[in-house]
């Protein structure tokens, strides 16, 4: 308790610190001065708040105390300005997120000197650290001992899940051209971001954004992952492939851990791994929102699963669940707690309703998970207001009362595109694993309801909303995974029971045995069709053709002029995300590129400029226009009034 009554101190003090900083910043104060306003504010209701509540200090206050209070400040302070500074050198000048984390650094080590050197005993302190050290050495050797047998023991289950992983790699394929306009409009938001530094705003056209009104930590992780490995549509969707492979391992792990079968785990993470909604646009494939959102809510699902069927859980699984949610609010705003209604539901119809009151540590898991959201947004509207409505709108308000974006449907749209339409993997077979209820005992009866309580309580939240998108309903399907193979585990179990009370003979129990895997050999074989027939023929869009026509005109040392006329949507009657992108990337790399929408530009293009184009309605404008064809390409062409030298002249690809 003593540790959440810092923390709750802390949130206190950091909102009214950052708070303070932010509003010095803003008021025209430099990092240093901002930064020791906010702190020097901070400093007197720390002391206050922690020796009163927090440490509970029976002594009066004495001047060594404050003295040596102020000195473990100094030492915190310290190194925060470190870390500040550090951000200033990498170029990140002003930021409010670099004093964000400068205070959590700071948080943790006020708490562990205020605890043992201000109001508890210094020797106390050097025994603890002493004991812990001693501690994690023989943890290490005792994991040393073992780690042969672990790693037998686990062998087995290891390579399934390299063998999964691989599955969901190949149904991912090759790097794909920005598709989507979601994902176009995203990556812009990262690409800004990496080019004016991590803030709390993203920005399109480099104002603030709010169409795309989603919390920032996607586009954090792609600014992040751009810093690794570049401005390329690989280090875009990094993160999103790699929570997709996370959600993947986290089915497998739950199902081996409820059911003890490497096999039905397997069975479970395959299922998950070739479903067309999972591993296609919106989820492993592209850089959108839901792969990510699918990690985190998946995660905090299932330690929520754990933690309610103990009287007492651990806190360490409350807090990560809360740590989980958190991340998942700071994803996809309010989709990030849609899913707990399915947890409602399940302790409804468990009986564990009252579960939930019998500690604090669900109230405080609570809160945790709210805190970020809440701070940020309030933040956010300080920055540029406007945004808080602006995001009522798009992503509570308009979306269950409107149809935004004409994305509208029947109540049963989830229904047909999930399962009839074959998005998740087993199609309808999977609605029949509600019937194994009546054969499912203990853990894996009750981990049954609960899979099919997220997913019931999920698709009727996304019913009800006027707007349908097909991925609205992906968080779901990690636990429809979990359902079919609960399903097929509380089947398999209930032949062996028969088959050893000699009610069915073991060649008849043997032959209905091999009924999942040809269940699963066929719901493959759609999902190749599906990616074959259905996503990757949408790779044939004019839009997505830009990078490869950039790279081919790559030797051209001449200004070049992109233009395309984009589509028209509800902001901006010429929308092109993608050609943004790839102009953007372009001009990192130190080429001369404009992109325009507006064709009457190009009466007044100077002779050497290159004009390309892969919208189909400009073609014929550019051929009358400019005579001397450099490239023709997939449908784009690239042409010029005087191409002055060696080029790409009369070049058709």
């Amino acid at each position: 308790m003593t540790v959440v009554k810092f923390g709750l101190v802390g949130l206190l003090n950091t909102a009214i610190g950052f708070a303070i900083i932010v509003a010095a910043l803003f008021a025209g104060l430099n990092d240093y001065a901002a930064n020791a306003l906010g702190y020097g504010v901070g400093l007197v209701v720390s002391y206050s708040l922690n020796r009163n509540w927090t440490f509970s200090a029976k002594n009066q206050p004495s001047f060594r105390e404050i003295t040596v209070f102020c000195g473990v400040f100094a030492v915190a302070y310290s190194a925060n300005l470190l870390l500040l500074t550090s951000f200033r050198a990498a170029g990140y000048v002003d930021q409010p997120l670099a004093h964000l984390l400068g205070l959590f650094v700071y948080s943790a080590l006020f708490f562990v000197l205020s605890r043992y050197v201000v109001f508890g005993d210094g020797h106390s302190f050097a025994r603890d650290l002493r004991s812990f050290f001693q501690r994690r050495r023989g943890d290490l050797i005792l994991l040393r001992s073992n780690a042969s047998v672990l790693a037998h023991r686990n062998l087995v289950f290891i390579l399934a899940v390299m063998a999964t992983f691989a599955i969901l790699l190949l149904f991912t394929g090759k790097t794909i051209p920005v598709v989507i306009w979601d994902e176009g409009r995203i990556i812009v938001n990262a690409m800004e971001m990496r080019q004016t530094g991590l803030g709390l705003v993203t920005t399109y056209n480099f104002d603030p954004d709010l169409w795309n009104t989603k919390p920032p930590l996607l586009i954090w992780l792609m600014t992040g992952s751009m810093a690794l490995f570049g401005p390329t549509e690989f280090a875009l969707r990094l993160p999103s492939l790699i929570s997709s492979l996370g959600t993947v391992l986290l089915v497998m792990l739950f199902l081996r851990r409820i059911t003890r079968s490497v096999a039905i785990a397997t069975f479970g993470g395959l299922v998950l791994a070739i479903s067309g909604g999972f591993f296609g646009e919106h989820g492993a494939r592209t850089g959108d929102y839901d792969a990510l959102l699918c990690f985190f809510t998946t995660g905090y699902l299932m330690l929520l699963f754990f933690a309610l069927h103990r009287q007492s859980p651990p806190f360490r699984w409350i807090l990560l669940a809360g740590l989980f949610a958190a991340a998942a609010l700071m994803t996809k705003s309010v989709a990030g707690g849609a899913p707990v209604a399915g947890v409602f539901l399940y302790i409804l119809v468990t009986g564990r309703w009252r579960r939930p009151f019998t500690t604090p540590y669900y109230f405080i898991a609570g809160l945790l998970a709210l805190a970020p959201l809440i701070f940020f947004l309030a933040l956010r509207e300080n920055a540029g207001p406007g945004y808080l409505g602006a995001t009522i709108y798009n992503d509570v308000a308009g979306r269950f009362s409107e149809a935004l974006g004409n994305h509208s449907g029947p109540p049963w749209a989830y229904l047909q595109v999930t399962f009839v339409n074959g998005l998740f993997s087993l199609g309808t077979a999977v609605l029949l694993a509600p019937f194994a209820l009546t054969i499912a005992r203990g853990r894996t009866r009750f981990a049954l309801i609960y899979a099919l309580c997220i997913a019931f309580g999920l698709l009727v939240i996304v019913s009800i909303s006027a707007t349908k998108l097909q991925h609205y309903y992906l968080p779901a399907y990690p636990f429809l995974a979990i359902a079919a193979a609960l399903a097929v585990h509380a089947c398999m179990t209930h032949l062996k029971a028969l088959a050893a009370a000699g009610e069915l003979s073991s060649r008849r129990a043997s032959i209905m045995r091999i009924a999942p895997v040809i269940l699963l050999v066929i719901a493959m074989a759609q999902s190749v069709q599906m990616r074959l027939n259905l996503i990757d023929p949408r790779l044939d869009y004019p839009g997505a053709r830009y990078g490869v026509l950039l790279d081919a005109l790559a030797a051209e040392r001449a200004p070049l002029l992109l233009v395309d006329k984009g589509t028209a949507i509800s902001i901006d009657p010429h929308y092109a995300p993608e050609l943004r992108f790839h102009a953007m990337v372009a001009r990192e790399n130190g080429r001369s590129v404009e992109e325009t929408s507006d064709a009457s530009r190009l009466a007044s293009v100077s002779p050497n400029t290159i004009v390309a184009t892969c919208d189909p309605s400009l073609v014929s404008t550019l051929q009358a226009e400019f005579p001397t064809l450099l490239l023709q390409l997939n449908g784009c062409v690239a042409r010029q009034k005087d191409p002055g030298g060696e080029n790409l002249a009369n070049r058709s690809l």
